[in-house]
Parts: structure tokens; sequence; C-alpha cells
């Protein structure tokens, strides 16, 4: 049977065959790279939503921030829909009437029995009967700061004996024990930190949230949101919302 040729078609033509593995390499990687980038867009729009932004102030949570230079403020970013608090968690809460906010970092969950102790003449924090080693905790480097008491606990030992005389209800045995649905908080340079140890524990009420990424002083935006996507902290957005 012969081939007609219609409208001036030429008779020796073929079809090409694709190459089936290159075309579907090409088809996983370019719906990856879509999936990923609507990923991205989805964290973003959450992240907008579910996070607002604090300027951190002070001294009373170096060295996690604003360390070295006080003057130079870290921004945190707060998930206000975090409400499951840990121990080691960093939180905003609002104090004095909501009046201002404070960042802590959780360290007495309900229930816990909290207390600082003497060991060898260093201050310690206790918590449940056992010291809880922190070492995230600012060490003052100064020389006329003897050195039992370089990590600022003896200030708050002070501060925690009068709050204990102002929270009666909250005392067995001398030692503070932390409410239903209250957490226990305090600063990471306990020297300068008007935390817990002067509060007594804060209500989950006062809490805004539990801060989600930080953004170093110096860092711009466009580093800062890049990051962000690069490092795949986005997940942690999603991670945060279930």
């Amino acid at each position: 049977m012969k081939v007609c040729c219609i409208l001036g078609m030429r008779r020796d033509f073929k079809i090409a065959k694709k190459d089936r593995w290159t075309s579907f390499i090409i088809a996983v990687i370019s719906n990856v790279f879509f999936c990923y980038c609507v990923i991205i867009a989805f964290s973003l729009i959450l992240f907008s939503y579910t996070t607002i932004e604090c300027e951190v102030s002070g001294p009373s949570m170096q060295p996690t921030f604003n360390y070295p230079i006080v003057t130079e403020t870290d921004t945190v970013y707060v998930n206000i829909c975090d409400k499951s608090y840990n121990y080691g968690d960093i939180i905003v809460v609002n104090v004095d009437n909501d009046e201002k906010a404070i960042i802590k970092r959780v360290v007495g969950l309900p229930g816990d029995v909290i207390d600082i102790v003497n060991v060898d003449g260093e201050y310690l924090l206790e918590r449940n009967g056992e010291i809880v080693h922190e070492d995230y905790l600012y060490i003052d480097s100064s020389i006329s700061v003897p050195l039992n008491q370089k990590n600022g606990m003896k200030n708050t030992k002070i501060r925690f004996e009068e709050m204990l005389s102002n929270h009666p209800d909250n005392v067995q045995e001398g030692k503070y024990v932390v409410p239903e649905k209250s957490v226990f908080a305090l600063g990471d340079n306990r020297g300068k930190s008007q935390d817990s140890s002067y509060y007594g524990a804060f209500p989950n009420q006062d809490i805004q949230g539990v801060v989600e990424i930080v953004q170093r002083h110096g860092i711009s935006k466009f580093e800062f949101y890049t990051s962000y996507i690069i490092q795949g902290k986005f997940f942690r957005t999603i991670e945060n919302l279930f």
C-alpha cells in the first residue's frame, strides 16, 4: 500500500522518539521544584500569620540574645499558636497587668518543685530534687566577682526567697511548687533578670508564645528570609501548627 502525499507533504518523514528517562527525570525535578516553591510560599504565609516580631532589649537573656553588645538588639519571632511549653523553651510573657512583655526560658512546668540551692558555695537551680545543668547561663568574667558567684544565681536566690514569702500558697517545705496551667521561667543572665524568681510562675494566659526563630542584630531582612528558606527552617513553622 502506498502512502499518499497530501498538500505537498514529503514521503520520507519519520516520528522522532523521545528519550523516556530524560523526560522522566526532568518531569520529576520540575514537580519537586514546584512543590518546594509551593511549600515555601505556604510557610511564609503561615509565618506572617502565626508569629509576632519582638525586639529583645536589655541584658537579661545574654548570652542567648544581645551578646556581647546590649545596644545592638536581636529580634525574635514568637509563634503565638505554640502552646505546648517544654523545658528550655524561650517564651514572651506579659507582666505588670500587660503593660510590658519580658522574654525568659522555661525551667519549670506544672507540679515541678523548684528551689535555688547552695552546692559547695555555688548557687544552682534544683528541680524535683535534682540539680539542673544549665550550659546556657551568662558567666561573668569580671575579676571582682567570686568564682562561685559568676553564674549570677546568688541574686536569683535573694529574689527567690522574697518571692516565696509573697506566694505562700505555692510553697511546700520551703520550696516553690509550680501551679497548674503555669510555667516557671528565668532569664539566662541570672544576675540581671526580673523573672519567675521575682514574679512567681507565669500563668499560661499571660504567655504570648514560644520563640520560633531569631534574627540576629546586623542581619538584614533579606538575609534572614534567605536563611529561613535555604536552611529549611520553614518546616518548623509547619510542625509547630500541629
